[in-house]
Formats: C-alpha cells, structure tokens, sequence
C-alpha cells in the first residue's frame, strides 16, 4: 500500500504530504528532533482531503493506502521524539515512546508486503537493539473478563453475526477494532518475558536509584556519541576477575575474615567475581527513503 501511495497516484495533495516526509526525514538524518510532530501535523490535513477525495471517487483501495501512508508518516515523529527523550536522559518515558514507534512499524507491516515496507526492516532492528539497552526484563499480562464490546466501524457486537467486519482489518480508511465498553474485573495477570504489549514493566517499589543510576546501560552506550540511526550489536564479554582484598590461605584454615569458618568454606568463594565487558559492534546506518528527490545520505 505504501508504493500504491507514494508512487501509483498522482494527486497534488500527495506530492506534498512527500515533500514534508522527506523534510522529516532529512532532519532525523541530521539528528534534529525539535518539534517531533510539526511535519506530520501539517500533513494529516492533506491526508483528510486525499481519503475525502479516495471515497467520493469510490477508490477503496486509496483510502485504505492513506491509513497506512499515515501510520508510516507517524512514526519518523515517533522517532523524533523518542531520540529527544534520550538527548534529554528522560529515560524511563522514552520506553513507552520506543513502543510506539515499534508499534507503528507492526501497524504499517500488516499491511504492506515484506520486501515493500522501505527503510522499517532496518528500523525495527535497530529499534530492538535499543530495547535491549533497558533493564526491563519481566513485564505484567492483564486478562480481563469484558462483558460489552463493540465494533468500531457499525457499533455492533463484533463475535456476533450481525457484525460484517474483521477485526484488523481495513474499511474505506478505517481499521476495524474491538471497542471495550464494560470490563468486569480482572481475571489474572501474568509475568512474562516478552508480551506483544511491554508497557506494564514490573519495578521494585524501594527502588531509589536515580534515573541515571537506572538505566547505566543505557547511559553509557549514549555517552558514546555514535549515530542514532546506526545499527549495533552489544555483545557481553564475562570474564572473572580476581578480589585482591582477598588473601590466600591453606583451605582448612580458619579465614582471616573472622567468620569462624574454614577458608575453603568462606572467602575463598568469595576470590573471583563475575565481570561483564560490554563491547559494542557497529553495523549498517539506516538508508532513508526518499520520494521524488535524489539524494545522498
């Protein structure tokens, strides 16, 4: 759908919802993120009037691409404001920001075959390795028992057959989903390690570690300056280190730490330590999508 957008119509609304895209993208290949959604704010007008005009010319598949087009133009915003976030360390509201962005790549996926889906294969890479820069680990699986729902296009009840849509599925520009009006309770929540949502992240109330202190990984990799929209690897050299604090002794003697018990038994376990050496692996930088413009990146 994004090649029937941006290439099959030809209509003057469409051109310039391009020319403000490439804008966006020229300036997340500079690493400016002022004003995050500033082009895509402009655009959205133009995308009513191509949708406006893709209905009254009876053009199904034209409203469907603009949804799509939109998603797409939605997250180089996303982009912009969730490298701004880490420019200003605001680390633990960039991960919701980092959903979203992953979030608009699977919307855009859905609809757009593999090999036409531009510069999101690299993106979603590249945004999984930030993911892997976060302490987050375990996160919270809600299971609710919904007792009214509805369809979102007619406003029926979307399991039953009175209701003609597919959930997912795309309607004259519109994505059918179900809209949850009543939830009874919450029938039980579950820790996992990789749910489709990770926003419900699992922290420890005492925790009074600085945001910094939090996200040191993190931090540090940024401290390296390299460029946003470089690819990377962390690869975890472990190694262990010797404690020199800690003395040798024959094994049945009684450690010099005072604990009463025999050296084998108590530092001596204590004499090497597990280290980890981070090493970074850069790889590809992200090769933009232009439209209608040649360009160097």
């Amino acid at each position: 759908m994004l090649e029937y957008f941006f290439y099959k119509t030809s209509l003057e609304d469409i051109s310039k919802i391009k020319d403000l895209l490439n804008k966006k993208k020229l300036k997340l290949e500079e690493l400016n993120f002022d004003e995050p959604f500033a082009e895509y704010k402009q655009a959205c007008i133009l995308f009513d009037n191509v949708k406006h005009t893709a209905i009254n010319i009876q053009n199904e598949q034209l409203a469907n691409a603009v949804f799509v087009a939109k998603l797409y133009f939605h997250l180089f915003g996303n982009l912009a404001a969730y490298f701004s976030l880490l420019q200003n360390k605001k680390y633990k509201q960039s991960w919701n920001t980092l959903q979203d962005c992953l979030d608009d790549i699977y919307g855009v996926g859905r609809f757009v075959e593999p090999n036409k889906r531009f510069e999101l294969a690299f993106l979603n890479k590249l945004l999984h390795a930030y993911e892997k820069l976060y302490p987050y680990k375990i996160f919270a699986s809600s299971e609710f028992i919904i007792t009214k729902s509805e369809c979102s296009i007619c406003g029926k009840a979307m399991n039953s057959l009175s209701c003609p849509h597919i959930k997912g599925n795309l309607y004259w520009g519109d994505i059918a989903y179900e809209k949850i009006l009543e939830i009874k309770e919450i029938n039980a929540v579950a820790l996992v390690i990789n749910p489709a949502d990770k926003r419900c992240i699992i922290e420890l109330s005492d925790d009074t570690r600085t945001e910094v202190e939090k996200f040191a990984m993190l931090d540090n990799f940024l401290e390296q300056n390299i460029y946003n929209f470089q690819l990377f690897d962390i690869k975890d050299n472990k190694i262990f280190k010797r404690d020199e604090s800690i003395k040798k002794q024959d094994a049945n003697e009684l450690c010099m730490c005072g604990s009463g018990k025999k050296f084998k038994k108590c530092c001596k376990l204590k004499m090497y330590y597990e280290y980890h050496h981070f090493q970074i692996i850069l790889k590809d930088c992200c090769n933009f999508k232009y439209f209608d413009l040649q360009h160097n990146s």
